[in-house]
């Protein structure tokens, strides 16, 4: 299940997750800076919650594996 793997992975790499299948919220003290720098790579997550503290992700259902690690290798490095 694609929903679970990313999840997992997401968490693996020690982020805080909510949310079902790929509707997931990211737990994060900067979601609006991380929003903005991930949109200047081409992905379109927006920041949440009354302080920006959590990172909204919905991605297409048509969305591949190889994207959503694209997603994440850009997570990362946004973050770094």
């Amino acid at each position: 299940n694609t929903s679970e793997w990313f999840r997992s992975l997401l968490e693996d790499r020690g982020h805080q997750v909510s949310g079902r299948g790929l509707m997931l919220g990211i737990a994060m003290d900067n979601a609006l800076a991380v929003s903005r720098a991930l949109l200047h790579r081409g992905f379109i997550a927006l920041p949440a919650g009354e302080q920006a503290e959590v990172l909204s992700i919905t991605p297409p259902l048509t969305i591949t594996d190889g994207q959503l690690m694209s997603f994440l290798d850009a997570l990362e490095a946004v973050q770094a």
